[in-house]
């Protein structure tokens, strides 16, 4: 779908009006704070320290074994643990998956009601039979 001058214009005014309240809300939650802007600038200069590292101690310090090769199996074993049904597409907790459209959903949860009420109205007939009762 195209976007419309309209939508891109409001997109814009929204950027605009996000960046002038975002002065006005950070005012207020400093008012709020008791914080101000003159005097306490001035007492946590004081009290900042700086740390520094060359680029050489830090390669130094990196482990030599990547990040990646270790969350690899941790991804693998979380796909283990979902588990589904395919008959019915829920998994352990009764939830679909995000994947699936309400549509389906509709149409397995109307399927699954069809087969107990088709499975119950063969029992009745089974009982009727015994006691000798038509239908």
């Amino acid at each position: 779908m195209a976007k419309s001058l309209r939508s891109k214009w409001r997109r814009k005014m929204r950027a605009i009006k996000r960046e002038r309240y975002a002065v006005k809300e950070l005012a207020k939650l400093k008012k709020m704070l008791g914080i101000d802007d003159t005097t306490t600038d001035a007492e946590m200069k004081e009290n900042v320290i700086e740390f520094t590292l060359d680029s050489a101690d830090k390669k130094a310090e990196e482990p030599s074994t990547p990040q990646e090769m270790i969350e690899v199996p941790d991804l693998e074993v979380d796909k283990k643990l979902e588990t589904k049904s395919l008959l019915n597409m829920k998994n352990k907790h009764g939830t679909y998956p995000v994947w699936l459209s309400q549509r389906k959903v509709r149409a397995l949860a109307r399927s699954r009601k069809n087969k107990k009420t088709i499975k119950h109205k063969k029992s009745m007939k089974q009982k009727n039979k015994k006691i000798g009762k038509k239908k």
